[in-house]
């Protein structure tokens, strides 16, 4: 109790009852960051969606809702308990970055996260969103503000990607890659890598060498070090919160609400984000 994670995603459905008593701050942005503007305050539109009996800001996709109840739904649509997220006390701050599967205003909310008074007690924040591999640069806005939060001592969670299927190489969500964020891939209940899961490179330039009597294996030289996932959680069908409006991940409408299965490293960073909670 008394962790709050941010979700930055495509907002989240707080009329849900598993995230209803979760869902401290929801807010919606628009931004010229869409048009490649730098955003700031005069070109930011803040939707504070925090009042009334319908807080929803994920009516586009429902892929925000289903990756916040991985970290915090507490099961009130089940008593037997098998909704539960990985930390159901955990409290959320959601920020809706775009329309259905687009993220149009990440930085702004980030920017808008480090206005606020204590990071609004933001403690991790998950990122289950990403592009094609491209290589690392530490002056990319994105790695910019991530650096920020994590020198506040922020836990910076992202997926991986979802460009892993035949065992591609240097498939890696680039905003994965830096060294200060966790990067998840998406593993089966089995441990296994799912098939979709991006990955980094098998060999790079390093020398592997054994060491000890038990012939454990390091590395030496020079290595291209960022370019891997670091962990590995669920990510094939998991069940989850669905929004009332989604449209990604099929809707959920009352009353009987429900859960819904979805697959992806969007799927498993919010189980490594639930954890560090």
């Amino acid at each position: 109790k008394g962790v709050t994670v941010g979700v930055v995603d495509s907002g989240c459905d707080a009329s849900h009852p598993d995230l209803a008593d979760h869902v401290v701050h929801n807010v919606k942005l628009y931004s010229a960051e869409y048009v490649n503007v730098p955003p700031d305050s005069s070109n930011t539109i803040v939707v504070p969606v925090e009042e009334g009996p319908y807080q929803n800001t994920d009516l586009g996709s429902g892929h925000g809702t289903h990756v916040a109840g991985i970290i915090a739904a507490d099961s009130t649509t089940d008593p037997s308990g098998s909704r539960f997220g990985v930390a159901p006390d955990a409290e959320l701050v959601c920020y809706s970055v775009g329309e259905v599967a687009f993220t149009t205003a990440v930085v702004t909310a980030y920017d808008h996260l480090l206005d606020q008074p204590d990071l609004w007690g933001v403690d991790v924040v998950n990122n289950s969103w990403g592009n094609s591999f491209r290589q690392f640069d530490p002056r990319d806005p994105v790695a910019v503000v991530t650096k920020a939060m994590s020198d506040l001592g922020v836990v910076v969670v992202f997926a991986a990607g979802n460009s892993g299927y035949g065992n591609a190489e240097m498939s890696l969500n680039p905003f994965s890659q830096a060294p200060w964020v966790i990067s998840v891939a998406g593993g089966t209940i089995d441990h296994h890598r799912a098939d979709f899961s991006s990955n980094g490179l098998i060999y790079d330039n390093s020398q592997p060498t054994q060491v000890g009597a038990g012939g454990h294996t390091v590395f030496t030289g020079d290595r291209i070090g960022v370019y891997h996932p670091d962990v590995t959680a669920p990510g094939a069908s998991i069940s989850s919160t669905c929004s009332t409006a989604g449209t990604i991940i099929p809707a959920c409408p009352p009353p009987a609400y429900g859960n819904r299965a979805a697959s992806g490293t969007s799927m498993a960073s919010p189980h490594v984000a639930g954890a560090a909670a």
